[in-house]
């Protein structure tokens, strides 16, 4: 084998499962040769890569296919797809990227265009291209013969007939699950991001009820999510929030510490609690201190497939019963161990439901994969590269997860790993990139907030290249006037925020996005939570709880998306220095409101567990012995789930405050102390 070819054949190093389409028209492997052999192989790559929404790899793949063996049609086929609209390009974005005088950038409405032809050409001159693929190739090829075409001339002559003739090939073949898979996303792509109301988990579209059972159907699922011919695999969770948002699939509640004095009021009946409430009346014995949860996983290659378990997770993640994804997500990590993005997916359900350690340690997987794709194909995985978009999401992913769980250094590590890359000369010499990549080069600015880092935050040297660098430098001015704030210097804090203001004012910021939200709506949240935050420096409490207020409203209006567009919840803030100032009972229904957008979350969960020891010694002395069981019973909960939580290997950060913002002048209020209402409290949100 030649350099040329060992270079060539590089993909082919990465092992990214081996899910393979039981038959392709005219590429028999079977044959012997060494071009048929290794023509499959790349295809079957090619085709995970493209399950996997690494398009721009697998048109490689496919286009090596082709070298070795012209006539596979399908591959053709295949490639126009890659360029095509996709769950995470879409839409305008899509459409208005069309540029004739450029080709080979990605993805190429001219190349899709070219390719579709071809493979339509071909099925009219080949007798053995199967039924199904001649279906899928007419298919494509309707979706991709006008390059150029509007976003709206597109929605209404494209997108949706394109749906409807992929409809009826899967009327014809059910049971092929590539049929499947090129359906489900075609109604997908059509509500990209749009599948569900969010929080309610109310469907926006009938396709959503069509997108469920095809997908459902593909993957051996029962109308109830759970998988047929099942194996039974117990697990233990901790005190979760079931509600809409939290998701009722989980019915099971937190669990508790009590930071301010664990041996006060009467704890000596702990035991008799733990011991009273698991031997309930439960056909299960399953008591509210943990819950055991069946998960079921059908072990088959159809439950196996990549591309209908990534589906799956889109499609569920912003219903209300994210939790029915969690098989799916078993496929994804367990057998595709070197496709990054497939490792990711995942995470996106992990943090609904609460699993932090694995948000963090599947990203942590899903990086080292990704890695060793930037070194194998740095023309298709690099910086420059349209899928490194995936990789700085997972980056923030990690950093999010790490930031929720309490496990500050290996946020800090993965947000500086990430900023190595995302370099000022970086966005200089491939100018275009800053509007959707430079969001992601401020994760150390949200980690040390975070973790309250006030010093340090204003020993970092802002960007030279400021109008390039317009959010990490907006963010950092922010980020000094809550670090000036916290050090109680409230005329820099001002100043800080003067500058703050003004770039956020600038018209270039517009432009500028993080995923699914615009970074103008994102400052928008910033600017009103740090304001909030200087008033209350300045003693001016219902001002500044008015403004904390209308941030949670804001941060609460964003788009979907996963993480979540404010890396540290508003609320975190907002309940702590509300208890601060001994409005427990507001206060409570804060944190509540937060564990049910950030189930099981150890901020919250601290804040509640100094809410519940106010309302512990409120109902000693106004109310029943029984109830003040209850709340006991409910902080001990609490306490084991804090305890699970700080047992991860990343967990290394202290928990005191719901956010290191509380703590910082003597309470003018004891936290067990009765206060009345206050007016700029919100109450359930």
């Amino acid at each position: 084998m030649t350099t040329n070819e060992a270079n060539m054949n590089k993909p082919l190093e990465m092992n990214v499962g081996s899910y393979r389409r039981a038959h392709v028209s005219n590429l028999d492997d079977d044959d012997g040769s060494i071009d048929s052999i290794t023509a499959r192989k790349f295809f079957d790559v090619g085709l995970i890569h493209l399950f996997a929404f690494h398009h721009e790899e697998a048109a490689k793949c496919f286009d090596r296919c082709l070298q070795l063996c012209p006539d596979v049609t399908l591959a053709h086929a295949l490639i126009a797809h890659c360029h095509s609209p996709n769950y995470n390009f879409f839409g305008e974005s899509y459409y208005s990227s069309f540029n004739p005088a450029n080709v080979e950038e990605f993805p190429s409405q001219v190349i899709a265009e070219r390719h579709s032809r071809i493979a339509a050409q071909s099925i009219n001159t080949q007798k053995n291209v199967s039924e199904p693929e001649r279906l899928l190739i007419n298919a494509i090829r309707f979706r991709t013969e006008r390059p150029g075409i509007s976003s709206y001339a597109a929605e209404r002559t494209v997108s949706r007939p394109f749906s409807d003739e992929l409809r009826k090939v899967y009327n014809q073949y059910p049971d092929d699950k590539e049929v499947a898979f090129f359906f489900a996303e075609s109604l997908m792509v059509i509500n990209a991001w749009s599948l569900y109301e969010y929080p309610t988990g109310r469907p926006l579209s009938p396709d959503v009820a069509e997108v469920q059972q095809v997908l459902e159907k593909a993957l051996h699922f029962d109308l109830d999510g759970t998988a047929t011919n099942t194996t039974t695999t117990a697990t233990t969770e901790s005190y979760d929030c079931g509600s809409a948002v939290a998701h009722t699939a989980r019915e099971e509640k937190y669990g508790g510490n009590d930071h301010d004095n664990p041996n006060e009021g009467g704890d000596s009946g702990d035991d008799e609690l733990l011991s009273r409430s698991c031997n309930d009346d439960d056909d299960d014995n399953n008591c509210n201190i943990s819950a055991k949860k069946n998960s079921r996983c059908n072990n088959n290659a159809a439950n196996l497939h990549p591309g209908l378990c990534h589906l799956y997770v889109h499609l569920m993640e912003m219903s209300s019963t994210p939790a029915k994804a969690l098989d799916a997500c078993r496929a994804l990590r367990d057998y595709y161990p070197d496709a990054g993005h497939l490792l990711h997916m995942p995470t996106h359900i992990d943090v609904l439901v609460g699993d932090y350690e694995s948000c963090v340690k599947y990203n942590n997987k899903a990086l080292a994969a990704d890695k060793k794709m930037m070194l194998t194909s740095p023309d298709t995985s690099g910086p420059q590269s349209f899928y490194f978009g995936y990789i700085a999401h997972n980056y923030h992913m990690l950093v999010y997860g790490a930031m929720l769980g309490g496990m500050e250094r290996i946020a800090q590590e993965k947000a500086a790993e990430l900023n190595k890359i995302l370099v000022e000369e970086l966005f200089l010499e491939n100018p275009g990139i800053e509007l959707y990549l430079e969001a992601y080069s401020a994760l150390d600015l949200h980690t040390m907030v975070r973790f309250g880092r006030w010093e340090e935050i204003l020993e970092v040297p802002f960007p030279v290249h400021q109008n390039i660098m317009l959010y990490r430098t907006a963010t950092l001015c922010g980020c000094r006037a809550l670090a000036y704030a916290a050090l109680k210097n409230v005329k820099l804090a001002k100043e800080e925020f003067e500058k703050f203001d003004k770039i956020r004012c600038d018209p270039e910021i517009q432009n500028r996005i993080l995923h699914n939200n615009s970074v103008s709506d994102l400052l928008a949240v910033e600017g009103y939570m740090i304001m909030g935050e200087i008033l209350y420096r300045e003693e001016k409490y219902t001002e500044a709880f008015d403004f904390l207020k209308k941030a949670v409203k804001l941060e609460d209006s964003f788009h979907y998306d996963e993480p979540w567009g404010k890396m540290q919840p508003v609320r975190h803030a907002y309940g702590g220095l509300l208890l601060e100032q001994g409005y427990w009972k507001e206060a409570e229904q804060v944190f509540r409101a937060d564990l049910m957008y950030h189930p099981k979350n150890p901020w919250s969960l601290t804040g509640l567990m100094h809410c519940l020891t106010g309302k512990r010694h409120d109902v000693s002395q106004h109310s029943s012995q029984q109830s003040f069981y209850d709340i006991r019973l409910e902080q001990m909960q609490i306490e084991m789930s804090l305890k699970e939580m700080r047992s991860s290997e990343w967990a290394d950060f202290d928990i005191k405050h719901s956010c290191n913002c509380v703590g910082l002048q003597k309470e003018k209020q004891n936290y067990r102390t009765t206060r009345g209402g206050c007016n700029a409290c919100i109450r359930g949100t």
